[in-house]
């Protein structure tokens, strides 16, 4: 072969490219269709390849200028050829990455620069940014590539654009409403959640406050207003600093005040500045080692203030009698009254004794909170009259030293008598002719003895201590209250008279020895009398006399006694308590027994009695019929020795 066999080889790209846009046929309307035909009417300035989905081989080439002067078409002639372009104007760079890039989404499912934001969004982003303004975004980017240098958009536009177009916007507007229904969920479930049982309480204040509807119209109402017109109108808000001016106050203060602790600013009612008795319910700590005297002062911290006082304890009997108690009880509330400003009932109260730095024992002395307020209270305190009889007539007693007028007399007539002994009386008259005034009779329930002691219990109010001594402890550096009665007798080496007086001192009456000088040891009252008194003592008078008690004792047998102690400690409560009573009741049965073989011993004695009184009746009948048969015969024989004649003997 010659060197001429071998030119057919030389420019194949450039003869193939020829022979590629020469060609009458086009490989893709043999695959796809002619697509080519349509009504719509032809812009020969530009031409824009076919939609994205719908041709696989378009590669979004760049625009060209058309060359007007190798075609022309005519306006009214449908176009059934493929658009010829020049290979001059052909200008794909495929070594260029940024135009390979163009390609890319061609050759896979799904758009990657939207997965790529919606995995990895960048820093700058806003997450709260809606999607919409991403679409918004594309579609710009997609009518910018449509548009050439001079700004002219391409007029073709398939139907399949128009279907796409559809779709996204049916997308959008399903997606926005389905977003606005979650967001609307989400804000139910909050509000049915914003008050959980694990919040605080200020987190719970807070969920409370914003949901009150007249927080929600003071914010909408007062939003169009500046900040000092709403703090005239609504005040100031929590957590603002504020400037307080402050008339007549101390300078003390500003010496003595210790700015290292937090200083309080309250503000106090009018009804809070009036003075009165408080009624307290007060009870004695338990961690306190000593028990609370009457009469001795206190530091209450009441409210806002804390002052001293002195407060006066008593207890309500269930006549509503409120009867002084020297003592605070254990383990028991009681009512103290004390001097000093009004509060609001139910305020709480502490009571300190003593203020003072050091104190190695507990500190709060008693707790309680104010039941009411007014100006007066009516305690009593127990008062107890004596007086000696100085005549004594059987149940009938004079007795003097007791009242001192005949006033005092009268106020107390009918009222109940007691002696030493327990005989009780009550008082009748006054005495007009006595030696001395106020001597009254009365009547007791047996005849007193002149070595006797009659005393009354009365009842008489006592008069309330005022003491209202504020604690000052931030306008002098060392606040000193009023001490204590022990306190004083401590400091200035005091004695205490009452451990040498006997009759100061406490003694239990089982325990007291008990003079019975001329008197029997158990008093039996009378029948009728028995009838009057009241049932405890009626039941107390039947077991003196019959001997029966609670004491089950005396019903054991001394080799029964270990065994039963036993099987009682193994008993529970209720069994005891039933073992106990059928003891009783086997008490009341074998005296109930006893009385019966008693009664039946009577009737055999007397049926004894009788038969023995017919034996005797029997016998001296006998004895007289007899006698009274030797005394007929003997006169019947005296008869016949008179008469009979002398020839006979």
């Amino acid at each position: 072969m010659g060197l001429g066999s071998a030119n057919w080889k030389n420019d194949l790209s450039k003869k193939a490219t020829l022979n590629y846009h020469n060609a009458s046929t086009s490989l893709h309307d043999l695959v796809y269709g002619d697509q080519s035909k349509s009504n719509q009417p032809f812009n020969d300035t530009f031409i824009k390849e076919d939609d994205d989905d719908m041709d696989l081989l378009n590669f979004k080439k760049q625009i060209t200028k058309r060359n007007k002067q190798t075609k022309t078409l005519i306006d009214d002639q449908e176009d059934y050829t493929r658009v010829q372009y020049e290979p001059d104007h052909i200008t794909n760079d495929w070594d260029d990455a940024e135009f390979r890039e163009t390609i890319r989404n061609k050759f896979v499912t799904g758009d990657w620069s939207t997965r790529r934001s919606a995995k990895k969004p960048s820093d700058g982003d806003d997450p709260s940014s809606d999607p919409n303004d991403e679409n918004d975004q594309e579609a710009e980017e997609e009518e910018e590539e449509g548009m050439d240098e001079k700004g002219f958009v391409d007029l073709e536009q398939t139907e399949s654009d128009q279907l796409r177009q559809l779709k996204i916007l049916k997308k959008q507007s399903f997606d926005q409403d389905f977003d606005t229904k979650q967001d609307e969920q989400d804000e139910e479930q909050d509000e049915e959640s914003s008050i959980t049982p694990f919040m605080s309480v200020e987190n719970m204040i807070k969920a409370q406050r914003a949901d009150d509807p007249q927080t929600i119209l003071n914010k909408t109402e007062f939003a169009s207003l500046s900040q000092q017109e709403r703090e005239q109108i609504e005040g100031f808000a929590p957590g603002t600093y504020v400037r307080v001016l402050l008339y007549s106050f101390p300078c003390e203060f500003m010496q003595n005040a210790n700015y290292k602790s937090p200083i309080i600013c309250g503000a106090l009612h009018s009804e809070e500045s009036r003075m009165g008795f408080i009624k307290i319910r007060l009870k004695r700590h338990r961690w306190f080692p000593r028990t609370l005297k009457n009469r001795d002062p206190l530091v209450f911290s009441i409210g806002w203030r804390r002052f001293q006082s002195i407060p006066t304890y008593c207890v309500q009997d269930a006549n509503n009698r409120h009867r002084m108690v020297k003592y605070t009880p254990e383990h028991m509330h009681c009512i103290a009254c004390i001097w000093g400003p009004f509060v609001p009932q139910n305020t709480g109260v502490v009571a300190f004794q003593s203020l003072a730095d050091g104190i190695s024992n507990f500190r709060i002395s008693a707790t309680g909170y104010t039941m009411e307020m007014d100006r007066d209270f009516n305690i009593v305190k127990k008062l107890k009259l004596t007086g000696t009889p100085y005549k004594i007539l059987k149940n009938t007693a004079f007795i003097t030293g007791m009242f001192n007028s005949e006033l005092e007399v009268s106020k107390f007539e009918g009222a109940q008598l007691r002696t030493v002994s327990g005989i009780r009386g009550q008082v009748k008259r006054i005495v007009k002719t006595q030696a001395r005034s106020g001597d009254f009779r009365a009547t007791f329930e047996d005849k007193l003895l002149k070595s006797d002691i009659v005393f009354l219990r009365t009842w008489y109010p006592i008069e309330l201590t005022k003491l209202y001594n504020p604690v000052f402890n931030h306008l002098s550096t060392s606040w000193c209250g009023m001490r204590t009665v022990g306190q004083l007798r401590k400091i200035y080496s005091i004695p205490n008279d009452a451990i040498n007086n006997r009759d100061s001192m406490m003694v239990d009456r089982a325990s007291a020895p008990r003079s019975s000088v001329g008197h029997d040891l158990v008093f039996i009252p009378k029948p009728n009398l028995l009838k009057t008194l009241p049932f405890q003592e009626q039941h107390k008078k039947v077991v003196e006399q019959t001997g029966l008690t609670d004491d089950l004792s005396q019903y054991l047998n001394e080799e029964n006694a270990g065994l039963t102690e036993l099987t009682t400690a193994l008993l529970s409560d209720r069994e005891v308590k039933r073992v106990n009573e059928l003891r009783k009741l086997k008490a009341i049965d074998e005296d109930r027994k006893k009385t019966i073989r008693m009664e039946e011993l009577k009737s055999k004695m007397k049926e004894m009695k009788n038969s023995v009184k017919d034996v005797r009746e029997d016998k001296k009948k006998k004895n007289e019929n007899r006698k009274r048969k030797y005394i007929k015969d003997e006169l019947n024989r005296v008869k016949r020795a008179r008469y009979m004649p002398a020839d006979s003997k």
